[in-house]
């Protein structure tokens, strides 16, 4: 896998438990740059219910401070989860209904909300990180032509939940049909969010 200048690489894949009621298997990968080698040691730990609840435990660990060199800065480190675009309506509890960030939230009000996927886009002129709501516990994900939906939330830290993008855009809004979600943890609150004209805003 590759994305932003990196490479992530999976050296093992180990079954540690097994039961009637759950199964763990853990992933280790390694994310390395071109110019500077292998930066993070990732463990992930999936543990998979008879409920159909999956519960993931990710462990980070620099390696360039290995190196001798300064500390590694990281912008953000999550988990990226493909889904079909039929889940287009999303509840979440947390600030809203507006946009709100980290650094400009004190207008949103702690509730539980509900919107279209879609909605939550903000068509600025100049394409740019929009949508985003912050501090959220948990946001769900459903498909309204059925009973299936995603619910995602976190334990131990935050979550984002944004829209990927199709090839081609939309003749009448002019951007492009989510099918993906992503869960990503990042310091300052969960946030929902969404790109816009192909291009992803400053992070």
């Amino acid at each position: 896998m590759t994305g932003g200048g990196l490479t992530t690489t999976v050296s093992e894949v180990t079954p540690v438990a097994h039961s009637p009621s759950r199964v763990e298997i853990l992933v280790r990968s390694t994310v390395s740059a071109a110019k500077l080698g292998p930066l993070l040691d990732v463990q992930t730990r999936y543990t998979i219910y008879g409920s159909k609840d999956i519960k993931m435990a990710v462990k980070v660990v620099s390696l360039y401070e290995k190196q001798g060199t300064e500390p590694l800065h990281l912008p953000r480190v999550g988990v990226a989860l493909q889904v079909p675009r039929e889940l287009a309506e999303v509840s979440w509890f947390g600030l809203g209904p507006q946009e709100s960030y980290c650094d400009r939230k004190t207008g949103g009000v702690l509730d539980v909300y509900h919107s279209h996927v879609r909605d939550l886009h903000t068509p600025y002129v100049v394409p740019s990180e929009n949508g985003g709501r912050a501090d959220v516990r948990w946001a769900a994900l459903r498909d309204p032509g059925s009973k299936m939906g995603l619910l995602l939330r976190t334990t131990n830290g935050p979550v984002v939940v944004e829209e990927e993008e199709e090839e081609e855009e939309e003749e009448e809004e002019g951007r492009k049909e989510a099918v993906a979600r992503r869960m990503v943890g990042k310091k300052g609150g969960v946030v929902l969010g969404v790109r816009q004209g192909g291009r992803e805003g400053g992070r």
